[in-house]
């Protein structure tokens, strides 16, 4: 997780942006940010558990609140399926934007506006301790990828390289974790934080393994010319 030290620098760096950029919101009567997420990616979005309840938390989570905070926004937290978000935030009002663990391309560029990238991820593969799955090499397997995802993009380019190689399509990351753990997949496509949680939180079963010049960046969403 990031420090308070960290925290601050990003919120300095967006804000500044935004002030020189004017792509932020500036009127009284849009005082509430609408932001949507899907949070099944910890350490970016999650639900944690507290007292009975459970409740956003994560990364992600911990910025928008920040940087709403210091724009004197209220927000709207909406948990939805991921594939949903950006065809969403492309058609809606300049009060809608998302954060969650979105990376940066050039097909998406053409559909949203992005903010400055806050976060940068290398992506590696999340498989069984036992599986020799690293895609370097021919493999014969089953993948599974998150619908709408660009490591679902980078997955099909493996799949070219390898023609043994299956993909299952899901459209939460908490089924992916939970077939890999009941080996009715061989690994996934991940970024690495949240690989090595994954890898931590079943260290008896996981194992990550980083991809070599595989990287991306994480931004904020918004609507085009919001």
């Amino acid at each position: 997780m990031c420090s308070s030290c960290s925290y601050k620098k990003i919120l300095k760096i967006f804000f500044l942006t935004f002030a020189l950029s004017g792509c932020w919101l500036t009127s009284e009567e849009e005082d509430t940010l609408v932001v949507l997420t899907s949070a099944d990616y910890p350490p970016f979005e999650f639900y944690e558990k507290k007292g009975i309840q459970f409740e956003l938390a994560g990364f992600d989570i911990d910025l928008i609140k920040r940087i709403a905070q210091h724009l004197n926004k209220k927000i709207e937290i909406q948990d939805m399926s991921f594939e949903t978000i950006i065809p969403y935030v492309s058609k809606t009002h300049k009060n809608v934007i998302a954060i969650s663990s979105i990376s940066i391309t050039s097909d998406r560029q053409k559909l949203i506006d992005y903010s400055i990238p806050y976060y940068f991820s290398n992506v590696g593969v999340l498989r069984h301790k036992h599986t020799q799955l690293d895609l370097q090499d021919s493999f014969k397997g089953t993948l599974g990828v998150q619908v709408g995802s660009t490591l679902e993009n980078i997955a099909k380019t493996y799949q070219v390289l390898h023609k043994d190689l299956k993909l299952k399509a899901y459209y939460k990351m908490d089924d992916i974790i939970n077939d890999l753990l009941t080996y009715k997949i061989d690994g996934t496509l991940i970024e690495e934080t949240p690989g090595i949680v994954y890898e931590e939180a079943y260290k008896w079963s996981l194992f990550f393994k980083r991809l070599k010049e595989t990287h991306l960046a994480y931004a904020i969403i918004l609507s085009k010319n919001s």
